[in-house]
């Protein structure tokens, strides 16, 4: 789990997968499309469920793994999220 990231930086990286695939992310239905956007992009998958949490559709009190920020920001074109936070784009 990742600690002590800022919430400025997360905010940023959803703004950035929204804006990739081209829609907000806000219903059931858009998180399983969205997870699936995940494995085209990626050939990584993460679940549904905690796509909701990280996105606050789901409350929780859980901090998010580096593997799941590392998978987003992967996503979105950088080599995972210390170099997204750095703005070091591939």
């Amino acid at each position: 789990m990742v600690e002590d990231y800022r919430k400025e930086d997360f905010e940023r990286l959803k703004s950035e997968v929204e804006t990739l695939v081209g829609r907000k992310i806000a219903s059931p239905k858009d998180f399983a499309f969205l997870m699936r956007q995940i494995h085209g992009y990626t050939q990584e998958t993460i679940s549904v469920s905690t796509l909701k949490r990280m996105w606050g559709y789901v409350n929780s009190n859980t901090k998010h793994s580096k593997f799941n920020l590392d998978l987003l920001s992967r996503m979105v074109g950088y080599a995972g999220w210390d170099a997204f936070v750095q703005g070091r784009i591939l």
